[in-house]
């Protein structure tokens, strides 16, 4: 099976409007969840150097949410900004899973602007940290969209252990979106 591969009850898929309530998704062999249980995270970059893109980006993220509430699914969505967090001033804010997209839409409006990091990169990996701590239900497909024009900060043992930290997550029992009640 090649990497990425998604299938919705047993067919590849490209399209995330045909998954239905009662569909089993799996990505690589491996079921993700069913039910139609989806939990997404946007993670923005507010930074200065995505000024001149923020608002169309941001418009666009609302309306891929009014989009993702017509297919009916159980979704809740969550949005996390950052910046540089050497910058004094600039910091990671998360809001809460929410299934209300109108609060989805307030928290994308009022989105937190950071100065960012320049050359040096942004703090990309820790939103990243933050997102996988957000509470994600167990069952749900969790989906992250990272949204950024910046390269990570060149904290490599960080960035690299995300894959780790996640997974660990994962197996947790308390955390396992696979477990089966």
């Amino acid at each position: 099976m090649s990497k990425g591969l998604i299938t919705i009850d047993g067919k590849e898929v490209g399209k995330p409007a045909l998954i239905k309530k009662e569909n089993s998704i799996t990505i690589d062999g491996k079921e993700m969840g069913s039910g139609g249980l989806v939990d997404l995270v946007f993670i923005i970059d507010t930074t200065i150097s995505m000024s001149g893109k923020i608002h169309g980006l941001l418009k666009t993220c609302s309306e891929f949410v009014d989009d993702f509430a017509r297919l009916g699914l159980d979704q809740q969505i969550a949005v996390v900004s950052y910046g540089y967090l050497a910058v004094p001033g600039d910091r990671i804010d998360a809001s809460p899973f929410t299934s209300k997209i109108e609060v989805v839409k307030r928290y994308l409006s009022d989105i937190h602007r950071n100065y960012g990091g320049g050359r040096f990169g942004e703090s990309s990996p820790e939103a990243i940290e933050k997102a996988i701590t957000l509470g994600f239900r167990p069952g749900s497909v969790q989906v992250f969209i990272l949204i950024t024009d910046e390269h990570a900060r060149n904290d490599w043992s960080r960035i690299e252990a995300i894959p780790d930290n996640f997974f660990k997550r994962l197996n947790d029992p308390i955390h396992d979106p696979l477990r089966r009640h």
